[in-house]
């Protein structure tokens, strides 16, 4: 599995201390979606991977809490065989629903990515550093991209809003482990019953295409309250992830 296939599974969350719980009965825009806050209850969700033979390939963790008016979220993932280990941690501003802070960290084989952004307004600052072997390349982030969300909020939010059939969001998503964008369609495809280790879950499923640098999803998200992702479909390269726990 290469770097950028590997990358759309982050999102596994540790527990946080010291939050606050989320603000009740409050419904934002989130481009040009509705975001219920209901649905962003506290959660700590494990998933496992399985590629096409039905083998477990992998597990993620991903879970959010709320703490001084934002939403923040720390993921781990990694492969069983050692080739991807991946945490990341981002803030969210649920005052304006804006990314703020994004914190990614992967390890492979022979490379590291270590990523730290900040926003502000239509600026990003940070560090953007790889190491190969003994080799380390550094790039001082400060810069003005033409992008609606990261690629990381998406996920954060996914489950959080109201879908009808007829419903299509584009936006441009930035992707944060190549500095660059991809452009993206969000859409719903139909309402199915599945079975995964967590249980039985009546879901709306959405379809995320992307372009480029990121990988398209296939995603259940289950329809009560409180709402969760129960399972990804990532076509290439034929990886299923699905909530155990």
């Amino acid at each position: 599995m290469n770097l950028r296939n590997a990358g759309i599974v982050v999102f596994l969350l540790a527990i946080l201390s010291g939050c606050y719980p989320p603000q009740k009965n409050i419904q934002k825009d989130w481009l040009e979606a509705k975001v219920d806050f209901e649905h962003l209850t506290e959660q700590v969700n494990t998933y496992h991977m399985f590629d096409t033979t039905g083998s477990k390939v992998g597990s993620m963790i991903f879970g959010w809490k709320f703490m001084n008016g934002s939403l923040v979220a720390r993921d781990t993932s990694q492969f069983d065989n050692g080739s991807v280990y991946e945490t990341a941690e981002m803030i969210l501003d649920t005052g304006i629903l804006e990314l703020r802070v994004l914190n990614l960290d992967m390890q492979m084989a022979l490379t590291s990515l270590s990523v730290d952004l900040a926003k502000e307004g239509e600026k990003l600052s940070g560090n953007y550093i790889v190491k190969r072997d003994s080799l380390e390349r550094i790039t001082m982030v400060d810069s003005s991209y033409a992008y609606d969300v990261f690629r990381e909020e998406i996920y954060a939010v996914l489950h959080a809003l109201d879908f009808n059939e007829t419903d299509t969001i584009n936006l441009k998503a930035f992707i944060s482990t190549g500095l660059t964008t991809a452009n993206v369609q969000i859409f719903k495809v139909g309402i199915e019953d599945i079975k995964v280790a967590a249980g039985n879950f009546d879901c709306d499923v959405v379809w995320l295409e992307a372009s480029g640098p990121m990988p398209s999803n296939k995603i259940w998200i289950s329809r009560s309250s409180p709402r969760r992702i129960v399972k990804f479909y990532v076509p290439g390269p034929e990886l299923s992830i699905e909530l155990v726990d």
